[in-house]
């Protein structure tokens, strides 16, 4: 994984703390990507708040058309401040993997949304350096 596949956004709206935070973070993936042996595909790493808005706007528009209600936004998400990456998970093989490298985890000090949460079929695995308030390693969203 390079840094370059975390960012999307507008370079100029990176902040010296957000370029750290990615650097960091992307240090600290790459080991687990090294030790998985597979390729990690970044669908979503660094998200300006213009990024962030869009996507969930996106969202809540499918999310109403089925259930009729809105989906908040999540304004503290670890993708906003360089601490978040979303890795393409296509036959749940990474899912699979992490569930029995929590030790790494635990060692690289990397946190992830919990799979109940992401597709059950074709999904993505989150990958996050900033521990979530619960400390669980795999948090709820």
């Amino acid at each position: 994984m390079d840094i370059q596949d975390l960012i999307r956004s507008d370079r100029k709206l990176i902040t010296e703390d957000h370029l750290n935070n990615m650097i960091d973070l992307c240090a600290r993936v790459s080991i687990l990507e090294k030790a998985c042996g597979l390729m990690f595909r970044v669908t979503s790493g660094y998200r300006s708040k213009d990024d962030h808005e869009r996507i969930y706007s996106d969202i809540n528009k499918k999310r109403l058309a089925r259930a009729k209600e809105p989906l908040r936004i999540p304004w503290g998400s670890a993708h906003l401040s360089g601490q978040a990456v979303d890795v393409l998970d296509m036959d749940l093989s990474i899912q699979k993997w992490v569930l029995g490298s929590v030790a790494l985890l635990e060692e690289n000090k990397i946190w992830c949304e919990d799979f109940a949460f992401t597709s059950k079929t074709v999904g993505w695995v989150h990958f996050q350096s900033r521990p979530q308030k619960s400390g669980k390693r795999f948090f709820i969203p």
